[in-house]
């Protein structure tokens, strides 16, 4: 859980649980970054594995078995 409100978040002397949406997003989901300028928009890191959209539909469409 998530609260915008600083009185309702986790600190040591207030063990709410709730912590900022950034923080609980970066907890779990840490394989992707938020970029300087950029609101609402996501990327993954260097180091996250990626494929293009083009292979993904030749082996979503692909009726060959070996390649799942």
């Amino acid at each position: 859980m998530w609260s915008a409100d600083p009185a309702m978040q986790h600190t040591d002397d207030n063990p709410t649980g709730l912590m900022l949406f950034s923080d609980r997003f970066a907890t779990l989901y840490d394989y992707l970054e938020t970029r300087p300028g950029k609101l609402s928009k996501f990327y993954p890191k260097p180091d996250t594995p990626v494929t293009n959209l083009k292979a993904l539909r030749e082996l979503l469409l692909s009726k060959d078995l070996s390649r799942n």
